[in-house]
């Protein structure tokens, strides 16, 4: 018997791009699929467009109220009866030949998560009409079976395609005792951490088997205070995961890049707020944390940019949003001269 792979997509408000994505799925070369369609409260009319679906008996269709992705996420978590689960974000598409070789390959490894490449594609258009080039084009390394140390490390070094949950195939028993963080964002990375630690091994595929699209509204290029708040507590979650696993799974060179690259980020999203007219006052206590943990860095050990940053963090933060205004202004001349 073949086994059954559960899919699991969330949707939410993603009418342009619905029907592209659940295409993808019911057209796997891999047929033995149950398909778990969960409308987290669209009002675009995506819902009615998941509906249409149910014509395919494969298909199972829930409407819930509006809980975040994590939350359509753990629903379809809930519902599924599959041996294997991927989730598929529903303005993304998979190619043809996905599962059939995502599934071969943890077969064939047992392994209990395989991962594999991706396309990169910054369009509006149909994902199967998007031409590849060479740098869009990302692999989470060559074919291997890698150790649960070796993942991990990759993961939190975020490796190209490694800290997300929707280029992965997972055994359903992994999830046993596991869900995305309810009404967080910045949802994966904190759950894959725990996921990979009760793995034996997780295989890597080269080859991209998906289509990934960038939107400007996405919730990685977004800046609200919900994104800065999330993006917070999430890396302190990661960071408290592998400072327990120190130095047995982590090296201190792990534990400090993942230090600076989350220091970076949100010393990132807090300029963004401070030009969209955000006040100091509400983003006060934020900076407060963003200076926590800059004062954890090791400053020997940082690039040049990070080390600017740490030190107009820690010695002079009303000038943050200025300098960052004048590298910018440095960056555009400087593409300009090359022209």
């Amino acid at each position: 018997m073949e086994p059954l792979v559960s899919v699991i997509v969330p949707v939410y408000n993603v009418l342009p791009f619905l029907r592209e994505a659940l295409d993808s799925v019911i057209h796997q070369t891999y047929q033995n699929l149950e398909i778990i369609i969960v409308d987290d409260g669209s009002n675009d009319g995506s819902g009615e467009v998941c509906d249409e679906y149910l014509s395919d008996p494969r298909v199972i269709v829930i409407h819930q109220e509006n809980r975040g992705l994590s939350g359509a996420r753990n629903t379809g978590l809930e519902r599924m009866t599959g041996e294997y689960v991927a989730f598929m974000d529903s303005d993304d598409a998979f190619m043809p030949e996905m599962i059939e070789k995502m599934l071969d390959r943890i077969i064939q490894t047992d392994a209990d998560i395989t991962i594999c490449g991706f396309h990169w594609c910054e369009t509006t258009d149909r994902l199967d009409r998007f031409a590849a080039r060479d740098q869009d084009k990302f692999s989470p390394g060559p074919e291997q079976i890698l150790s649960v140390s070796e993942a991990l490390n990759h993961l939190v070094s975020a490796r190209i395609g490694w800290p997300v949950a929707w280029n992965k195939l997972y055994r359903k028993s992994l999830w046993n005792a596991i869900r995305f963080p309810d009404g967080c964002l910045y949802e994966d990375i904190q759950t894959m951490c725990p996921l990979f630690e009760k793995c034996t091994g997780i295989a890597a595929i080269p080859d991209p088997l998906m289509y990934y699209r960038v939107r400007k509204n996405s919730i990685t290029l977004s800046s609200s205070l919900q994104h800065l708040r999330d993006s917070l507590l999430c890396s302190t979650r990661v960071e408290a995961f592998i400072e327990k696993r120190c130095p047995s799974v982590f090296t201190p060179e792990t534990v400090q890049a993942y230090r600076e690259r989350s220091a970076v980020s949100a010393s990132s999203k807090y300029t963004a707020l401070l030009r969209t007219g955000t006040s100091h006052k509400e983003l006060d206590p934020y900076r407060k944390e963003i200076i926590q943990k800059w004062k954890k860095t090791e400053p020997r050990m940082l690039n040049k940019r990070s080390r600017m940053i740490r030190y107009l963090f820690l010695y002079a933060s009303y000038l943050v949003s200025p300098a960052y205004s004048c590298l910018q202004i440095v960056q555009h001349l400087r593409k300009k001269e090359t022209v």
